[in-house]
């Protein structure tokens, strides 16, 4: 979603606040008339976005200024489903949650629960701990726990599943802070919301899709790992991709990895792949590609010609694994800002025709940068591909299969110090030439049996590594009307009224960005574009 839509999503959310969402929509059209409780989805989603947290949910508010460290609290709001406890906190200054300066110091938040029972999460440390004793650590999956953003900002959600603490609907809880800050009594939270039942996508291809592409960060070469390389090479056959990329495959070749794709035989023809390596970033098609330029180790990037050869039906695509770790102002963030400056630089000779004569034809296709992206310090790297005045694309930030989950890390279950699940594998694409008509995170511990079968997979396949496989189809296409949901081609009052009353759906007309749930993306699509016409 680019930043303009954003924030029109903030302001969306503001003026919700304000006035409540019927009297801002009667406002927009006054024939029609919505309920205000179609507005929040079923599951919320930690993402990072904030359109779907409401002043009502807010439970504490703390002074500015007071804090002994970086973290100085303003609001915290909080809502659940289930046994699951949803945060959001907004602290005075831009800063990562998870790492730092050790000036900055860190902010831990604990949640008591009824019998004595406890959970702290130290966040700078990356640790959790449970009942007030920090020798019994808790892994992140035991309690589910994901955050967002991983890069530096203002506000943070999370989640954390409380069911092994005997918490759930009905129980009461108090959510303090220490260290960096903390609230003057605590704040009270009654844990209400039923656990709904998940959506669950399918993993075929979208329809009206011209070519998948699927990316995976394989952790240190796991292609060549005997034990580790058949299960990811059955989440390669499972995804009957045109494109695979990879990241971390440090010490194979392409050959190899031809070898292993071919084995696999994902499109069920037994031919070779073309495959592109630069460093540890793969990229590996069925379809003729062409090598571009590399601009440094982080990126490979090759133009591929699909099915219906030409340069009409050709994709740029750039696996991506910039430098890990660091925060904003480090060393290590400065490192991926050159090296997202040197694939910007690439992607703009290209565009200028200074590459040479075999990429003329290719000047202006499609773009998609998609990988292991490691934003954990500043958004800059993000922003600069977004940014309208340059490459204008779109973050799709697809969620997992089952439910409202956009984790793409796992992060270690046992150790402390590994950086939360979270998302840090990004599919960015352009925002024309090509139309993303559907997209999702695949992690096959969530699939029953019978999914599991249709796909091929086992349910223990996406653990053969620590980041989960992103997957993407689209077609080339631009879409006729960006922003219309009800096809009349006027971006107006109705097509939120259409997003309104659809919140929460798997699919359908309000689903704009086709990521397989109607929500505050999709609103914000309209409220980009909110007043234009197409032709």
């Amino acid at each position: 979603m680019e930043f303009a839509a954003r924030f029109c999503a903030g302001l969306w959310h503001t003026a919700v606040e304000m006035l409540g969402p019927s009297r801002i929509v009667l406002a927009l059209t006054a024939a029609l008339v919505i309920d205000p409780s179609n507005v929040h989805a079923d599951e919320p989603r930690v993402d990072g976005m904030f359109a779907d947290w409401t002043s009502s949910m807010m439970i504490a508010t703390d002074p500015a200024g007071d804090a002994a460290g970086s973290f100085d609290l303003q609001r915290v709001y909080a809502t659940s489903r289930g046994s699951r406890l949803f945060l959001r906190f907004e602290v005075t200054s831009t800063l990562n949650m998870q790492s730092g300066a050790t000036s900055d110091g860190t902010l831990l938040v604990t949640i008591a629960m009824p019998q004595n029972r406890a959970l702290t999460i130290d966040m700078r440390n990356r640790v959790l701990w449970r009942d007030n004793d920090t020798a019994l650590e808790v892994g992140w999956d035991s309690v589910k726990y994901t955050v967002a953003p991983a890069y530096a900002a203002s506000e943070f959600e999370l989640v954390v599943d409380l069911a092994q603490f005997g918490a759930g609907v009905g129980s009461p809880l108090t959510i303090n802070f220490s260290s960096s800050d903390s609230l003057a009594a605590g704040a009270s939270f009654t844990m209400s919301q039923p656990e709904p039942t998940p959506i669950r996508r399918p993993a075929t291809r979208a329809d009206g899709a011209t070519f998948r592409i699927a990316s995976v960060n394989t952790e240190q070469t796991g292609l060549l790992n005997s034990t580790r390389r058949p299960k990811l090479l059955r989440l390669v056959d499972g995804m009957n991709a045109d494109i695979y990329c990879f990241q971390e495959e440090y010490t194979s070749t392409a050959t190899q990895i031809d070898t292993h794709i071919t084995s696999a035989d994902p499109m069920e023809d037994g031919a070779n792949w073309n495959v592109h390596k630069n460093n540890d970033c793969v990229i590996a098609s069925r379809s003729p590609l062409l090598a571009l330029p590399s601009p440094n180790t982080a990126t490979a990037g090759a133009i591929i010609d699909l099915p219906a050869a030409g340069p009409s039906d050709a994709v740029v695509v750039f696996s991506i694994h910039p430098k890990c770790c660091g925060y904003i102002g480090s060393t290590e963030d400065a490192t991926r800002i050159t090296q997202m400056t040197g694939l910007l630089t690439t992607l703009s000779s290209l565009r200028a025709g200074s590459l040479g004569a075999a990429f003329e034809p290719y000047r202006q296709v499609p773009v998609i940068i998609i990988g292991d992206w490691n934003l954990v310090g500043s958004v800059t790297p993000l922003a600069m591909v977004l940014d309208g005045a340059g490459p204008n694309m779109r973050d799709a930030m697809p969620a997992q299969l089952i439910g409202e989950d956009v984790t793409s890390w796992r992060g270690s279950s046992t150790t402390a110090g590994s950086f939360a699940p979270g998302r840090l594998d990004l599919l960015v694409h352009s925002s024309s030439g090509i139309s993303l008509r559907g997209s999702f995170v695949l992690d096959s511990a969530t699939l029953n049996a019978g999914e599991l079968g249709a796909l091929g997979l086992q349910s223990g396949d996406s653990a053969s590594t620590d980041h989960n496989m992103l997957v993407g189809d689209f077609s080339f296409a631009t879409p006729v009307c960006p922003g219309d949901a009800n096809g009349d081609n006027q971006i107006n009052g109705a097509d939120i009224a259409v997003v309104l009353s659809g919140w929460g759906d798997a699919s359908g007309a309000a689903d704009l960005n086709h990521d397989g749930l109607v929500n505050a993306a999709d609103l914000a699509s309209v409220l980009a574009t909110f007043g234009s016409s197409c032709p």
